[in-house]
């Protein structure tokens, strides 16, 4: 019998849990590493982070890499298409995070573009579908940036989370690259969703 979203979610979740507190700092700052030298970060005008929950891989380490290209940082305001600017990135530890700074009254903005999101998943398939915790924000969030201009979404989780296939509804957002403590896995476009990276620089040139 065909796993279900559900199942998909107990057993990874689980999965991810099981990391010890050494291996979640180790195996998250390598995430981070691999993403910094995507040469995509350096084109893009906005870098799109979040505030991690639980034992999600912290990619705050970005920001500064981001903020010395000139660009913009954001993470996910109350609604799927509110971002709010990222003023600082304070480390956190699993079922702990602590969120950056966003002052008292940030503003909810759009992020400029081309941009480049990154963002987590309870699991990720090599086709680029991922798994979230079943509320559906990344996937409306992804929907309004990618209707506004060019994003390359980055999906981050650790090795353990990868599975040969998930599960997709019709309004599921795929990924274009998922990043690992193993492997940067770049998926390969289809018809409804097509690969960006080439343009991101084209882009930014403009």
């Amino acid at each position: 019998m065909q796993r279900t979203k559900t199942d998909w979610r107990h057993q990874l979740l689980a999965a991810r849990r099981r990391l010890d507190p050494r291996s979640w700092h180790a195996h998250s700052a390598t995430i981070v590493a691999r993403v910094a030298t995507l040469p995509e970060l350096s084109a893009a005008c906005a870098l799109l982070l979040y505030d991690p929950i639980g034992a999600e891989p912290d990619p705050r380490g970005l920001a500064g890499s981001a903020r010395s290209h000139g660009a913009a940082v954001y993470v996910p305001g109350p609604a799927p298409g509110d971002w709010l600017p990222l003023r600082g990135a304070t480390a956190s530890i699993p079922d702990g995070g602590v969120a950056g700074e966003r002052g008292p009254a940030a503003p909810a903005v759009p992020p400029l573009h081309p941009a480049v999101a990154v963002i987590p998943g309870v699991g990720f398939d090599p086709h680029g579908v991922r798994l979230g915790r079943g509320r559906g924000f990344y996937d409306r969030a992804l929907e309004m940036l990618r209707a506004r201009g060019v994003v390359l979404v980055i999906g981050v989780a650790f090795e353990v989370q990868i599975v040969p296939q998930l599960p997709r509804d019709p309004w599921d957002q795929l990924v274009d690259v998922i990043v690992t403590e193993q492997h940067l896995r770049v998926v390969a476009p289809n018809d409804d969703q097509p690969s960006v990276r080439s343009t991101m620089e084209e882009v930014r040139d403009s």
